[in-house]
């Protein structure tokens, strides 16, 4: 019987070491990451719209940059970390990644490398002493994000420590992620930061914190580890056992300590979300879009809320659900598309009947990916209509056969 894991959308693709590897995406995870890390994209000088959080279904702890727009996430660091100043010590070393460059740095020695032919011991030997040159460098750029920000540097210190003694597996692929421990927790041993950090005296702040990773914990670990570990009453220990008895396929007492959870905090817009899941996969799409609508109206600056609502709407038979949908992806800034946006609204309009704009969509949503092929194709049945484009069409395809000659 198929998993439901419902709480995360899940894409496979290969990782940075090579191995299958499971992305995520959750509203409340991501929402609550992003309000960590703005502050430390602010001080660090970075625009916070061009950078995406990515979580990966992987209980190690660990994060990682593969460029300007990306930082990649193990749930790990939030189920295996004890505090809020773990997480938010991690996030700024890997914003220190982004400002100091060095995923450009790592991918030029990546090709000097091949162009000289170097050994493969030699070449890791390399790679491993620059990426340790990198490590502290990023070390001491998060030190002062951190001091701006009134962070402990306390939290950064305990994450190398657990992983120094083995207590939590990490990863390693082509690259050492964190070399040189030692040396690393010595440094920043010495220094010293008051917390006045806004986020982490904020009780409403770290209520919300201690739920997700409540979430994240019944996702992540085995329900007989969940039930150790939540052994006590609370809210987090109802949405921990929540979520652990959904994976197992128990909706039955899932909905129930949902229903308790809603009662106790009916402004949450996550507990909204997922019941609207759960009444999606038995099938009840009305219930779950007038649930999904709930969740965006007490949170309308989620966008991946409003992503969940558009899907479920998509799902409708009703046309009426469909105009609904496309009204809602057409209020995504340039900034906010990407392939979801462009993809749903092919979808929309093919549903809706407009032929030539759901093929345009298409092919932009495939040019967005990088996939020239399927690009190319929808390109060639809007050609085929032989009907007439508006000026705005005609300008982005040139766009498009522009952008097309650009793509290796």
């Amino acid at each position: 019987m198929k998993m439901r894991f419902l709480i995360f959308i899940i894409i496979f693709f290969v990782s940075y070491n090579g191995l299958a590897t499971e992305l995520m995406s959750d509203p409340e995870v991501e929402d609550i990451i992003k309000k960590m890390s703005e502050p430390i994209f602010e001080v660090a000088g970075l625009d916070k719209s061009n950078i995406k959080i990515t979580l990966i279904k992987d209980n190690s702890i660990n994060a990682f940059v593969l460029d300007t727009g990306n930082i990649f996430i193990n749930l790990g660091l939030i189920s295996e970390t004890s505090s809020l100043i773990e997480v938010m010590g991690v996030l700024a070393h890997e914003t220190a990644h982004i400002t100091l460059n060095h995923h450009n740095k790592r991918a030029e020695e990546v090709r000097e490398a091949i162009k000289k032919s170097i050994l493969p011991t030699i070449f890791f030997y390399r790679l491993s002493q620059y990426s340790i040159m990198q490590e502290h460098a990023a070390d001491k750029m998060a030190v002062i994000f951190m001091k701006k920000l009134g962070i402990p540097i306390e939290g950064l210190i305990n994450v190398l420590k657990k992983i120094k003694s083995g207590h939590v597996q990490l990863n390693a692929g082509l690259y050492k992620t964190h070399p040189g421990i030692n040396e690393r927790v010595n440094y920043l041993s010495g220094i010293h930061v008051k917390n006045t950090n806004l986020l982490l005296n904020n009780r409403s702040f770290l209520h919300s914190y201690n739920m997700m990773k409540a979430k994240v914990i019944g996702f992540i670990w085995d329900r007989e580890q969940v039930l150790r570990t939540y052994n006590y009453e609370s809210s987090e220990s109802l949405y921990a056992k929540c979520v652990a008895d959904y994976r197992k396929h128990n909706i039955g007492a899932s909905l129930e300590k949902l229903g308790k959870l809603i009662r106790t905090y009916p402004k949450n817009p996550y507990f909204y979300e997922l019941k609207a899941q759960i009444t999606l996969e038995k099938g009840e799409i009305i219930t779950a879009i007038f649930l999904y609508k709930q969740a965006v109206d007490l949170l309308p600056e989620s966008d991946l809320l409003k992503k969940k609502l558009i899907s479920a709407l998509l799902t409708s038979p009703t046309q009426s659900d469909w105009k609904k949908a496309e009204n809602l992806l057409s209020q995504f800034t340039d900034k906010k598309v990407d392939g979801f946006v462009l993809g749903k609204t092919a979808l929309a309009k093919a549903k809706l009947g407009h032929r030539l704009e759901s093929y345009l969509y298409s092919a932009k949503a495939a040019l967005f990916l990088e996939d020239k092929v399927k690009a190319k194709y929808f390109l060639k049945l809007i050609q085929q209509q032989k009907a007439p484009l508006s000026k705005k069409m005609q300008e982005d395809i040139i766009d498009m056969e522009e952008s097309l000659n650009d793509i290796p």
